[in-house]
């Protein structure tokens, strides 16, 4: 049974699309460069979103902040929102997943080693798809959480989306929890490390203050369909 579902993994594996600078190619065919900055330096941006029955969910507010991000990094891509969606669409339909996690990642390409890079340098653009992870059970019977003693940096100019996730990967290998709540430099209760956070007390949703933290697309859309207090 062992070596059937090993099989079958691997054969998943091997028939994944992903887009790769300009192709949609195999997963196990895609390679990156080691001097990639982005490998080197944490130097790109990222965005996930989800789809609902093939249908990307909620594009254009993903788009607006990973452009967003592209722009106040400076780091140029040769396509446009409507092109992004037309690759993201494409993706979706080559992996046949109705309902999945879509995640495209853009560093500013192959370095030279130190900080500086040449402006000329063609980014790295990778998009993947995978399955929507089932939480049925933990809606059911909830999730530990723990404090993290490491605090959760700021993002660059509030806004950047940044695929330099050191602090929360190790905030999560600390602890023997499903996750951490983590403060901000000023100790006061930020977000969680993969997570927003919400208190529902007394019949009212409240969340932390917001200012300093990277704006959330789900939270935003829940403010619209429900009132939520920050505090």
């Amino acid at each position: 049974m062992l070596n059937i579902i090993s099989n079958i993994m691997k054969k998943t594996k091997e028939h994944l699309i992903v887009y790769l600078n300009g192709k949609f190619i195999s997963k196990s065919a895609a390679k990156i460069s080691p001097d990639d900055r982005g490998f080197t330096l944490g130097d790109g941006v990222f965005d996930t979103l989800r789809t609902y029955h093939g249908k990307l969910f909620s594009f254009d507010r993903h788009a607006a902040r990973l452009f967003q991000g592209l722009s106040e990094t400076k780091i140029s891509i040769p396509f446009d929102k409507n092109e992004l969606r037309i690759i993201l669409e494409n993706l979706v339909c080559k992996n046949t997943e109705n309902d999945a996690v879509v995640r495209i990642t853009i560093t500013r390409g192959i370095g030279k080693g130190g900080y500086k890079f040449d402006s000329a340098t063609a980014p790295t653009v990778y998009a993947v798809t995978r399955a929507v992870p089932n939480i049925a059970s933990l809606r059911r019977k909830g999730v530990t959480l723990s404090n993290s003693v490491i605090p959760r940096p700021l993002p660059f100019i509030n806004v950047v989306k940044t695929i330099s996730l050191g602090a929360m990967a190790l905030a999560r290998i600390f602890s023997n929890t499903y996750e951490v709540v983590m403060k901000d430099y000023e100790g006061k209760i930020s977000e969680c490390s993969a997570s927003t956070l919400y208190l529902i007390k007394n019949g009212k949703v409240k969340m932390p203050f917001r200012k300093k933290i990277l704006p959330s697309i789900t939270c935003s859309i829940l403010c619209e369909l429900i009132k939520i207090e920050e505090s």
